[in-house]
């Protein structure tokens, strides 16, 4: 996982870093889908973008100017199959504090 830039910055190494030398792009320019579980609301407020080289940006959409994390697709693909399978339930969280 990365963490290079915020908002329309790209990071300092002119648009390649992370795993691999995976290019990135600015956050501005990507393609945000806000997941159907955000309400408005506030709390629960999560859009998604794949970059170029189909590496997954996340950030809070109530912030869009904010920090954006960066996932690679094998990355991605394991938070999926545990948020699937239960692992990330809060129940299952606070027995492992």
């Amino acid at each position: 996982m990365t963490n290079d830039w915020t908002h329309d910055q790209m990071p300092p190494d002119g648009g390649y870093g992370g795993q691999g030398g995976t290019r990135r792009q600015a956050p501005a320019t990507l393609a945000w889908r806000t997941s159907s579980a955000s309400n408005g609301a506030g709390g629960m407020c999560v859009e998604v973008a794949l970059d170029l080289d189909g590496d997954v940006a996340v950030r809070h959409s109530m912030r869009p100017t904010d920090a954006v994390l960066t996932f690679t697709p094998a990355e991605w693909d394991a938070f999926l199959d545990g948020a699937r399978n239960g692992e990330f339930d809060r129940e299952r969280l606070r027995d492992t504090v």
